[in-house]
């Protein structure tokens, strides 16, 4: 994409991303509009963040934390970890020198999420809210003013280990509990945690005062969704015009996308219409009862402006997608506008950049990074021509807060 065939004048400034992988990588990387991304060579902390390191949350360097901060967990089974960095410099130029812009902070070995499989996190004033996918449970570490973990009697988290009366059919997937998602609404009054295994979105109200802990036994309701369906991503859409809030969600086994208002006084979830397909009518999604769809969602982003949410889509046999709904601003309803093709295979995660001007798709399978420019009038996406590959197993690829 020239600079010429954007519907918007391109940033003269550079975008900082951060792509994580499964064979212990963490890799920044420099986008420079109109086309040119690169690897910060010197920045590079592969293995300094476990194993395999799977979702990053960013702080923005605001109260109550003065540096831009990461929060990385790795996706141990049994004995998952979350590690902290620390921003010291804006990202160097292309090629760096000697001195790396991220560091780890605290404990090099990293802080106990008290479950397996950390797949994604939210920070909520000093506490950071983890969801533990293989066990199904949700931790709360709390965090000091300088955004390192604190202990109390050795252990850095409490846990809750959700309890359910059942789970969903799709029993290779739903066998139990499978925390794989963990959000704060934009009030953050309260912290809703996606149960694939058992189709449901567990509420916390979120502590307002300093001990985090209190929170974890604060679960008041939980929202009931459709059997087999896999709620995997929640995301909030704060319209600032009428205050309303709003959450979107993608279920993974179902291939859609729901709608709901949030009350946030009582922390209620509340339906808008149906849920939406993510791929187009008499799309077969493959697959079988027992081991799920072939065709699966993933992530999900919301424009600034709230006028259109983006979800990705796995399991195509050529290429995958990322589709475009249209958000109804008067009732927060939504409709399949199409989809585009992602670029890759397998896109796991993808990320808005905060001005809504480009996309960067990781593909877990392909082992690329893509990134597409936004038109913000249409919503539709065009690949820029800026692309890495080689990155083994890429699980996330997110743009660092300015």
């Amino acid at each position: 994409m020239s600079s010429s065939s954007f519907p918007f004048t391109p940033p003269k400034e550079s975008y900082e991303i951060f792509a994580t992988g499964y064979s212990g990588a963490l890799v920044p990387l420099q986008f420079q509009p109109p086309s040119s991304i690169q690897i910060v060579k010197d920045g590079q902390l592969n293995n300094q963040t476990g194993d395999s390191p799977s979702w990053i949350t960013f702080t923005e360097g605001k109260f109550p934390f003065s540096k831009t901060l990461g929060y990385v967990t790795s996706e141990a089974a049994h004995n998952g970890t979350v590690y902290v960095l620390q921003k010291d410099q804006k990202i160097l130029p292309v090629p760096s020198s000697s001195s790396p812009p991220w560091k780890v902070i605290g404990n090099k070995d990293g802080y106990s999420t008290a479950g397996g499989g950390p797949v994604a996190s939210c920070v909520q004033g000093q506490c950071l809210y983890v969801a533990n996918y293989n066990s199904g449970s949700a931790a709360v570490i709390q965090l000091g003013k300088d955004g390192i973990p604190v202990e109390q009697n050795g252990q850095p988290a409490s846990v809750f280990q959700y309890k359910v009366n059942q789970t969903g059919p799709v029993t290779t997937r739903q066998d139990h509990s499978y925390a794989h998602d963990a959000v704060a609404s934009p009030d953050g009054k309260w912290v809703y945690i996606c149960d694939l295994g058992a189709d449901q979105i567990h509420h916390i109200e979120a502590t307002q005062g300093q001990d985090c802990r209190q929170s974890i036994n604060q679960q008041s309701q939980s929202t009931q969704l459709g059997s087999g369906t896999g709620p995997r991503h929640l995301a909030f859409y704060h319209d600032k015009q009428t205050n309303k809030q709003y959450a979107y969600l993608t279920s993974e086994l179902a291939s859609t996308l729901t709608a709901f208002e949030h009350d946030p006084e009582t922390g209620a979830l509340n339906i808008i219409g149906k849920p939406v397909l993510s791929v187009p009518e008499g799309t077969p999604l493959g697959g079988n009862q027992t081991a799920g769809p072939q065709r699966t969602t993933a992530e999900l982003a919301i424009s600034p402006d709230g006028r259109f949410v983006y979800v990705s889509d796995r399991g195509d046999d050529v290429e995958d997608h990322i589709t475009i709904y249209k958000r109804d601003q008067q009732d927060g309803s939504i409709q399949f506008e199409k989809w585009v093709k992602s670029g890759g295979k397998m896109p796991r995660h993808f990320s808005l950049s905060q001005d809504g001007h480009f996309f960067a798709i990781a593909h877990q399978t392909t082992g690329n990074v893509v990134i597409f420019g936004r038109d913000p009038q249409s919503g539709d996406l065009t690949k820029t021509g800026a692309e890495v590959d080689g990155l083994d197993q890429v699980a996330f690829a997110g743009f660092v807060p300015k």
